[in-house]
């Protein structure tokens, strides 16, 4: 039997996926998003030096784990979709070897970003385990683009969110990178929701299972409408989050901001009457008074 692990962003429609494949596999596996949350402390375990160390010093994922291998042993697939999971790929390929398989899922920088500030990331109120275990900063040991630090306390929420993006995604590409690690297939967002089911039928395939039927609803407990202008000023960031883009298949404009409209217009609170209208007109000005200045 095998543990198919789902990375991403977050935001990438794996609670949806989550219940397809639990319709799909049946009583054959068991099917969880983000079982233990922010349990696995992504910002302490990516690119940690030793993870068997780590798993000693955390009960909570060292009990996960038992459980993983003790389902995988007893004949029933594992599958686990959602991110937090992200820094522990090198240990479970250790831990599971053949048995462990992951796919890895990407979307748009600039939706990705929009999505999550909606979650609040990096919203100094929250008292949840997020800021402390999940949000990437250029602090923390493991991530790559260390010399953002002096500009993070300048960079916008919307800023910030790329940085979660950029990161994840660097770190997906380098275990692909690793003979040991290489995953069964990345796959688009906007093709696994796209008009056909292609992309999803390749998931299925890679994991064994029979073609997909009619695609369910789309699920997502925890949609929420924008509330902010989206802002993007620092080149440094941009750039570097163009390049990875580009090498998902993605483009960016040059400019930092340019294209931010559309992209705030999808995550936009849409309220029936006219108070709603109203509201939205408001929020449409205050967004081209931005861009106006952001050119100047």
């Amino acid at each position: 039997m095998t543990a198919y692990f789902f990375y991403s962003t977050g935001r990438c429609g794996t609670q949806w996926l989550t219940r397809h494949l639990a319709a799909a596999m049946g009583g054959t596996a068991e099917v969880v998003h983000e079982p233990i949350g922010m349990g696995w402390a992504p910002r302490l375990a990516l690119r940690h030096g030793d993870l068997g160390a780590l798993r000693r010093e955390m009960p909570q994922v060292d009990r996960h784990l038992d459980h993983i291998c003790a389902g995988v042993a007893s004949g029933r697939h594992y599958v686990e979709t959602g991110w937090p999971a992200l820094g522990w790929y090198p240990y479970l390929s250790e831990l599971l070897g053949a048995e462990f398989r992951w796919i890895h899922i990407v979307r748009h920088p600039l939706f990705v970003a929009a999505s999550l500030q909606t979650h609040r990331y990096y919203d100094e109120t929250r008292t949840d385990d997020l800021p402390a275990l999940g949000a990437l900063t250029p602090c923390d040991p493991g991530v790559l683009r260390s010399d953002l630090g002096p500009d993070w306390a300048h960079l916008s929420a919307f800023e910030k969110c790329l940085f979660q993006w950029l990161e994840i995604n660097a770190y997906g590409i380098e275990l692909a990178c690793q003979p040991s690690l290489a995953p069964l297939l990345r796959v688009r967002f906007e093709d696994l929701f796209g008009e056909d089911n292609n992309a999803l039928a390749q998931v299925h395939t890679g994991m064994g299972l029979s073609a997909p039927g009619a695609r369910a609803a789309v699920f997502d407990q925890y949609r929420l409408p924008g509330i902010n202008p989206l802002r993007a000023e620092s080149a440094a960031l941009w750039s570097r989050v163009g390049a990875l883009a580009g090498e998902l298949g993605y483009e960016l404009p040059e400019v930092p901001g340019e294209g931010l409209l559309g992209v705030w217009w999808h995550y936009a609170p849409i309220h029936r009457g006219a108070r709603g209208l109203a509201r939205a007109k408001l929020m449409w000005r205050a967004t081209r008074r931005w861009l106006g200045s952001a050119r100047r």
